[in-house]
C-alpha cells in the first residue's frame, strides 16, 4: 500500500468529486492538506480515513455542521454521543416514514388496513 494518495486517487478510491473534497478541506471537515514540490496535493492514510468518515456520516445525512461539531471536539464520548443520537433520531425517521408509506403502497395494491393488520378487501376462501 502507497504513503500517500493524490486528490484524484482518493476521489477515485471513496467514489465522490474532487470538487467536494476541495469543499470539505474549504469548510474546514479536513485539515488544510499541504502541496508538494510539484504543486499536486497528498493524503496520507489517516487524511482517507477521516474523509472516509466524512462520507459515510454524509451518505447518512449527517449535516456538515454536525460533523464539524465532532471533529472540532477531541472528546470520543462526546462524538459517540452526538453520533448515537443522529443515528436514533435518523432510525426513528426511518421508522415513521415506512409506516407511512407501507399502508399507502398495500391500499393501492388492493389490501385495505383493519387496525393495525392487513387484511385483503375481499377475503377468499
Amino acid at each position: 500500500m502507497k504513503d500517500t494518495y493524490s486528490v484524484g486517487e482518493v476521489a477515485k478510491l471513496l467514489q465522490i468529486s474532487i470538487h467536494t473534497i476541495h469543499y470539505y478541506e474549504k469548510v474546514g471537515l479536513l485539515p488544510k492538506i499541504d502541496r508538494l514540490e510539484n504543486g499536486y496535493r497528498y493524503f496520507d492514510t489517516e487524511s482517507i480515513l477521516r474523509l472516509k468518515g466524512i462520507v459515510l456520516l454524509r451518505a447518512c445525512g449527517m449535516s456538515i455542521d454536525n460533523i464539524l461539531k465532532i471533529h472540532q471536539d477531541n472528546s470520543i464520548e462526546n462524538n459517540l454521543n452526538l453520533i448515537v443520537v443522529f443515528l436514533i433520531s435518523r432510525f426513528h425517521e426511518f421508522e415513521i416514514q415506512s409506516q407511512q408509506e407501507v399502508p399507502m403502497k398495500f391500499q393501492a395494491s388492493g389490501v385495505k388496513l383493519s387496525g393495525s393488520l392487513y387484511s385483503p378487501k375481499s377475503p377468499t376462501i
